[in-house]
């Protein structure tokens, strides 16, 4: 049992906002031209593009202007067919990782979970010709591509505008505004989720575009100035600092309003859990899904079934089950905390490392953890010798909710 602790819980508010309207938001380190982008894009045809699942269409959306020309961004989007002509549908912006493109199946995915969907290309290139999942990589680029992204470290001194990661924002809230502007759409239940690069970009977005009644990074945080492995070896240091002051989800995450699942493995070799556990602390609302193991793909950043339930619970005005506060009590090496849920949870663990030095790929190993159901608390043993720590709570349905991880300096 944990004593002397005041324990909190947060409670989630949810704003009734159109999706249309115009907000005025503290300074940041960038400035974009939010209105702009928050006003429906102008669409053009994507000839030639005919998806391989039915009812899924193709489009092009304008986005800024890039050397002093036009650009366009394709997505995949449908509203599924309801037979109501006054009934509202949620929606979500779907947004891709660094091996990827725009996926038709992707809407489809959330089309069968009552969702409208639209899936955009942030690379400025174009899917396979059906949308399935065979595209090229890197996407094959067009005549109205924006900034290629893999210029973004040594382009941070070219105007803002000139950048991958504004353009890859901007067409994030561009794809929210566009969704939000279709028939049996509810403009006010539109949320994102993105996939390893696309969950770093939809935590960016994040931070600018209160719009958004959820969002869902997988894979993706911040920390380019902290030791992300994804950032090349042979990076100048003054590029990635000026890209982490411009563009690090972790400098803009405080002005996220909206609640946010963050979703990982602790065993990820991209998005190393040190840093994805700095990102996710950030926000005011923030919840976690962190398995000690999960595969780093497109596939597997599709299917956590944590996803549907959050999105889901938010937008029924629930609260997502997690933990309001955890403590390491080192007089008995323990780890504990008060957590909070709607639904029944089956079980606790306690998940722990040995690993030092370096956070990616970890061999996170677990143990059961002491549930009391009628103080809503948990606590769980730890080695003499543990580096980091964490807390999960299982459900019946095998969701899992976690807390943050502690570490031990």
């Amino acid at each position: 049992m944990l004593s002397g602790i005041a324990f909190f819980r947060i409670a989630i508010t949810l704003s009734m906002r159109n999706f249309n309207h115009e907000v005025n938001r503290k300074d940041r380190r960038v400035t974009m031209d939010l209105n702009a982008f928050y006003r429906v894009p102008a669409v053009y045809e994507a000839e030639s593009f005919e998806s391989c699942v039915p009812g899924i269409k193709s489009v092009f959306m304008a986005g800024p202007e890039y050397q002093g020309k036009e650009t366009r961004v394709f997505a995949w989007y449908a509203v599924p067919e309801t037979g109501r002509t006054d009934e509202k549908l949620p929606g979500i912006v779907l947004v891709h990782g660094g091996l990827g493109t725009a996926f038709a199946e992707w809407v489809k995915r959330w089309n069968d979970r009552g969702f409208a969907a639209i899936a955009i290309d942030m690379f400025s290139g174009l899917p396979a010709k059906d949308g399935s999942y065979c595209g090229k990589n890197p996407p094959e680029r067009h005549e109205f591509s924006g900034p290629d992204p893999a210029d973004k470290y040594k382009n941070v001194d070219l105007a803002l505008e000139e950048q991958w990661p504004y353009h890859a924002a901007a067409a994030i809230i561009s794809a929210g505004s566009f969704l939000a502007s279709l028939p049996n759409v509810d403009a006010d239940k539109i949320g994102l989720t993105g996939i390893s690069w696309g969950g770093y970009a939809v935590a960016l977005a994040a931070g600018y575009d209160d719009r958004f009644r959820f969002v869902m990074p997988v894979y993706g945080c911040g920390g380019f100035d902290t030791g992300l492995k994804l950032v090349p070896e042979d990076a100048s240091a003054k590029k990635i600092r000026k890209f982490a002051e411009l563009w690090d989800p972790n400098r803009t995450l405080v002005n996220a309003k909206m609640p946010i699942l963050w979703v990982n493995g602790a065993n990820d070799p991209w998005f190393d859990v040190f840093n994805w556990n700095r990102s996710s602390g950030l926000s005011a609302h923030s919840y976690r899904a962190l398995r000690p193991t999960m595969v780093h793909g497109q596939h597997e950043g599709e299917i956590p079934p944590e996803l549907e339930a959050f999105a889901g619970t938010v937008l029924a005005g629930g609260e997502f089950p997690g933990f309001d506060k955890v403590l390491y009590n080192r007089d008995t090496n323990q780890l504990g905390g008060k957590w909070h849920s709607e639904v029944k949870i089956a079980k606790a663990e306690i998940a722990w490392t040995r690993a030092s030095g370096c956070w990616n790929d970890c061999l996170f190993r677990t143990a059961p953890a002491r549930l009391n159901r009628e103080n809503d608390s948990v606590v769980g043993d730890l080695p003499s010798d543990w580096t980091a720590a964490y807390l999960i709570l299982t459900d019946e349905a095998g969701l899992v909710y976690t807390s943050k991880v502690v570490f031990s300096e």
